[in-house]
This record gives C-alpha cells, structure tokens and sequence, in this order.
C-alpha cells in the first residue's frame, strides 16, 4: 500500500512532474540554480503537506513552489531593507553583515509577512 503522506508517494509525485514543476520553478525565478533550489524545497516540502486530493497533484507542488518562491521573495526584501540600513557598499564594520544575516534567517516565518 502506498503511504499517502510518505516518501513513496513523493517519489511518485517526482517521478511524474519533476520536469514540469523544475521549469514552473523557472518561470518563477529566472534563474536555473534557483529554479533547482526551488524545485528540491518543492519536493522536501512536499513530504509534510497533507494533500487531502481536493486538488490535481500537479496543482498542489505548483501551490507549494509557488509559497516557496513568496518566501524567498520576503526574504530577499528584507535582506535589501537591512542593507540599505546598515550602507552596503560604504564603510562597515567587519562581520556586521554575518550578524544581520543570522538575524534574519533566525526570524519566524510568521514575522515575515508583516516585514513586506
């Protein structure tokens, strides 16, 4: 029997749209390294989603790439906003940007949504 929530039915799921979801990831990013980064969270991601069949499979990794991608998104514009704060290109102090980067990948996932 196929375990609906475990890595048999993510190996199906990759073997079916691996293809297809790497190159949403694209159309997403832009960018290929990317576009495989997104693609693998995808997949990982897909391991602990409860897919409860209300949706085609497909549709579901692409909702899945497609929060992954917002995410990295957010990130990305509160990486900026810090930059612009602490003057990236001008004068700094050594290892202050290595502290501003744990800081931010240390944040909650829910602080994210109120930083945009």
């Amino acid at each position: 029997m196929d375990d609906i929530h475990g890595q048999d039915r993510v190996g199906r799921l990759y073997d079916a749209y691996a293809d297809r979801v790497y190159r949403f990831c694209y159309r997403l990013s832009g960018n290929w390294t990317e576009a495989e980064d997104l693609a693998a969270e995808t997949f990982f991601a897909a391991l602990d989603a409860p897919f409860r069949g209300e949706a085609e499979e497909l549709t579901f990794l692409y909702r899945i790439a497609l929060n992954k991608w917002r995410m990295h998104c957010r990130r990305q514009s509160v990486r900026r906003r810090f930059e612009s704060l602490i003057g990236v290109g001008r004068r700094q102090e050594p290892g202050l940007r290595v502290v501003l980067d744990e800081a931010i990948e240390g944040l909650p996932a829910l602080i994210w949504v109120y930083c945009i």
